[in-house]
């Protein structure tokens, strides 16, 4: 597979080791029972996760909102934000988010491209660097597998790129990220996994449904939280 400029840099600084065989991110067992088919609008918006596919140019945005304690969900917007051009994009962001909420990018990502646009907007960015790429990667498998308390909505794009999913390796043992594997490059999956770490880690509850089952029987015209939610106002 052919490496991209940010891969060769990170390669240099001796970030990465070479993909383990096997070595599977998020097993599709653990990952399918967390599917939703309708999200409820009394969720509230949590944070933004972007990423960007590093050949094609494709922006992938994730909104992640705040279930029923203690669920984070996370999904994909339909479209790509960044077709009508960069300050569309940013307007988009801007509309959503406000001053208050995060948004949150992979380090290595051409996503980052947003980031001096969307801080002269006064948008609270994290660029999220190794280490809290490795600490984002976790928590996101922790909240699937193990803790269970991550749901998602329906979405056959970001379930391919979570059947793609692999882990790279730090030569540090026990460090661990989500891989760039298969044609999306990870880049859908690398936009949960920010959007559910910016929420977390640098967002708050401020309401939200009050229990799992209201979860399931919540109103939603298209079904995804992102389009659903008015804008969020600062």
């Amino acid at each position: 597979a052919a490496m991209y400029d940010s891969q060769f840099a990170l390669e240099r600084l001796g970030i990465w080791s070479e993909r383990k065989a096997g070595e599977v991110g998020i097993p599709l067992d653990a990952w399918t029972p967390g599917a939703l088919e309708v999200v409820s609008e009394a969720w509230p918006l949590a944070a933004l996760g972007l990423d960007m596919h590093p050949a094609t140019g494709r922006l992938y945005v994730s909104p992640a909102a705040f279930g029923p304690e203690p669920i984070v969900h996370v999904e994909l917007v339909a479209e790509d934000i960044l077709i009508e051009g960069m300050d569309a994009a940013v307007d988009w962001i801007v509309a959503r988010v406000g001053r208050r909420l995060p948004v949150v990018i992979p380090a290595d990502s051409p996503a980052t491209m947003l980031h001096a646009a969307l801080v002269k907007r006064r948008v609270k960015v994290y660029v999220l660097n190794l280490t809290e790429q490795w600490q984002a990667s976790a928590a996101f498998e922790r909240a699937v597998v193990a803790d269970q308390n991550l749901s998602h909505y329906i979405d056959p794009l970001l379930d391919q790129a979570v059947k793609d999913s692999t882990r790279e390796s730090h030569r540090s043992p026990g460090q661990w990220r989500f891989g760039r594997a298969g044609e999306l490059s990870g880049a859908p999956l690398w936009a949960t996994v920010a959007a559910h770490f910016g929420a977390v880690k640098w967002s708050k509850r401020r309401g939200a449904a009050s229990s799992t089952e209201s979860a399931r029987e919540g109103r939603a015209s298209s079904g995804r939280v992102s389009g659903t939610r008015e804008a969020v106002r600062a």
